[in-house]
C-alpha cells in the first residue's frame, strides 16, 4: 500500500495532478484492474543511505513528479508479456518499457484469466 505522509503543498499538488488524471480518464480504466506489484530491480544503496532501483539509476532525477498508466498482459507466473502506454511519462519511453518488462512483477492476481489484460500505475514522485 502507498501512503502519502506529508503535507507539504508541492507534493500535494504533484499527487493532486495524478489524481486528476485518473479521475479525468476514467472511463479508459473501467473495464480493468489495477495491479499490485513489485519492482525486482529495489536495492539499498548503503553508501547514499536509499533506496533506489534501475530506473532512477538510468533515468536519475529526470523522474522527479512522473508517473505512468500502462495497460498490460501477464503470463502464467505473472510476468508481463505484452505492454502498452496509457499515459507516458515524457521520457524515453522504448526504455522505461523495457525496463517496465524486466522489473516489475504483478503480486499474485485472485481469479485471473487467460489473456486479461491488467493496468499498471508506476509513480515516480519519491
Amino acid at each position: 500500500m502507498f501512503q502519502i505522509n506529508t503535507n507539504d503543498s508541492k507534493t500535494i499538488d504533484n499527487y493532486s495532478k495524478q489524481f486528476s488524471y485518473l479521475e479525468k480518464n476514467n472511463l479508459i480504466f473501467k473495464d480493468f484492474k489495477f495491479i499490485n506489484y513489485y519492482d525486482s530491480s529495489v536495492k539499498f544503496d548503503e553508501l547514499n543511505n536509499i533506496l533506489t532501483n534501475e530506473f532512477k539509476s538510468t533515468f536519475g532525477q529526470k523522474l522527479k513528479n512522473k508517473f505512468g498508466v500502462y495497460k498490460i498482459k501477464l503470463d502464467s507466473e505473472n510476468n508481463i508479456i505484452e505492454i502498452n502506454s496509457i499515459k507516458k511519462t515524457g521520457l524515453n519511453e522504448r526504455k522505461i518499457l523495457t525496463l517496465i518488462k524486466k522489473n516489475i512483477k504483478a503480486k499474485y492476481l485472485f481469479n485471473k484469466s487467460p489473456n486479461s489484460e491488467y493496468l499498471l500505475f508506476l509513480d515516480f514522485n519519491s
